[in-house]
């Protein structure tokens, strides 16, 4: 049989939906304006023009990012394993299937 509901624990729970909800709609204002201020600052960087003598490899590196930013591509993923970590994964499975490999072999010679 299921609980009776309370009103406290009714308007608690109301409560509880409205306050997610302005939660919700106050990040999604904070997302929207960080993202306006990105392109604002995007903007300003492309256009700026840097003096040729001055303009060095970094900053020829910096603005080429800026622009692929600020055109949405080459987004580079970040790997949820540390790359080592990743590459001793892959080596050990190769290792267990050669390991297997092996000993179906024998087992079917030995047969």
């Amino acid at each position: 049989m299921g609980r009776k509901v309370t009103r406290r624990r009714r308007k608690a729970y109301i409560e509880s939906l409205i306050h997610n909800e302005r939660q919700q709609i106050k990040k999604q204002k904070e997302k929207k304006q960080f993202k306006n201020d990105r392109e604002l600052i995007m903007d300003k960087l492309s256009n700026m023009q840097l003096d040729y003598r001055q303009n060095t490899k970094s900053d020829k590196d910096i603005l080429k990012r800026v622009e692929t930013e600020k055109e949405g591509g080459n987004r580079i993923k970040k790997s949820s394993k540390p790359i080592a970590k990743k590459q001793k994964t892959k080596d050990r499975r190769r290792r267990q299937k050669i390991r297997n490999r092996m000993q179906q072999a024998v087992a079917m010679f030995s047969s």
